[in-house]
């Protein structure tokens, strides 16, 4: 294997490794990623399209139109972030994330602007949109 090879392959391994390291440690406890923006679909797509999905969402159930409805169906209240212990904040992601295993499992599933989604994260993605219009 020749130098240049080796430097290049060496740098793409490092890369990788960062970049997957990096994401074991995010933990922003901001409104937009933490309250509303839903885990597995943000990493996926832009704000835009988490804001057109939520958009859609409301367009067909106006009824869930408010944060504070939006925020009792997902965690059951208002949250403070700036002020949650990362205790609390572990829990209330492994309980979006069974919330939407179980929307899955029980076919609470939307199709909204092309992704098949739980009703958990078409409601983060309604949240997302009200807090960053």
């Amino acid at each position: 294997m020749n130098r240049r090879l080796f430097i290049s392959l060496s740098g793409l391994g490092i890369t990788a490794i960062g970049v997957s390291f990096t994401g074991l440690l995010d933990f922003d406890l901001s409104r937009e990623s933490f309250c509303a923006k839903p885990d597995f679909l943000s990493r996926l797509s832009n704000d835009e399209a988490l804001r057109s999905v939520g958009k859609e969402f409301l367009k067909l159930y106006p009824a869930e139109g408010s944060s504070a409805g939006l925020m009792t169906e997902l965690y059951g209240g208002p949250l403070k972030t700036d002020v949650l212990p990362r205790k609390d904040v572990r829990s209330i992601q492994k309980r979006l994330k069974n919330l939407i295993r179980n929307d899955f499992i029980t076919g609470k599933t939307l199709i909204l602007n092309g992704w098949v989604l739980s009703l958990t994260e078409a409601r983060q993605c309604a949240l997302f949109a009200i807090l960053n219009s």
